[in-house]
């Protein structure tokens, strides 16, 4: 391999900067191969002496970085947190900075948290319906009691105890939706499906 620093453009795009690394010895085009920001290792960059791209080309329009963007790369769930309660708190400026680098977002969801700016999920260990009443502040037992009232309600426990990944769907629902009725909330969110329940939580208690 050709170790030696870059003369001219980058033939692909016309860029005038190129970077290495440890773990990419040879010269990489700053555009064309970009280097991987989540690998923690010392790297070089250079710059040709114009600073100029080669005449005709220009740098590709910047593709903005979207919350919805960074979901779809991070998911629903970062340090025990929700993704978008977390999110919500970035500023601008700040969402590039996680695009590839979850550790920076994982340090900043801590961050809130240490501060009380947002609530963390119910830690995943515990029972589905404890998690679902220390969401919505309750009592496991009552809570418990509540669902059993209904043959809705039966069923919405039945399927937050025995289906993987049900219980997250309800909580990630009731974040989203906290002024919701319970039973809507939690069957929209177990099947997608519109619901008219009977009774909302806060009619029932």
């Amino acid at each position: 391999m050709d170790n030696s620093a870059p003369t001219g453009h980058c033939p692909v795009c016309g860029s005038p900067s190129f970077w290495r690394s440890p773990s990419s010895p040879g010269w990489r085009c700053a555009w064309c191969a970009p280097r991987d920001r989540s690998r923690a290792e010392a790297f070089e960059s250079l710059t040709l002496a114009s600073g100029q791209w080669a005449p005709g080309c220009a740098p590709p329009a910047a593709i903005p970085v979207t919350v919805d963007g960074l979901l779809a790369i991070h998911g629903e769930t970062v340090a025990g947190c929700r993704t978008l309660d977390v999110l919500e708190l970035a500023d601008d400026t700040d969402l590039p900075d996680f695009l590839a680098d979850r550790a920076a977002l994982e340090a900043f969801a801590r961050a809130l948290l240490a501060d009380g700016r947002i609530r963390p999920l119910p830690p995943a260990g515990l029972p589905p319906p404890h998690r679902l009443a220390l969401e919505i502040g309750d009592d496991p037992t009552e809570l418990r009691a509540w669902l059993d009232q209904s043959a809705q309600g039966r069923r919405i426990r039945a399927r937050i105890e025995r289906e993987a990944g049900a219980c997250d769907r309800c909580l990630m629902a009731l974040r989203a939706d906290p002024a919701g009725g319970l039973h809507a909330v939690l069957a929209r969110a177990l099947d997608g499906a519109s619901h008219t329940p009977s009774s909302t939580r806060g009619a029932d208690r």
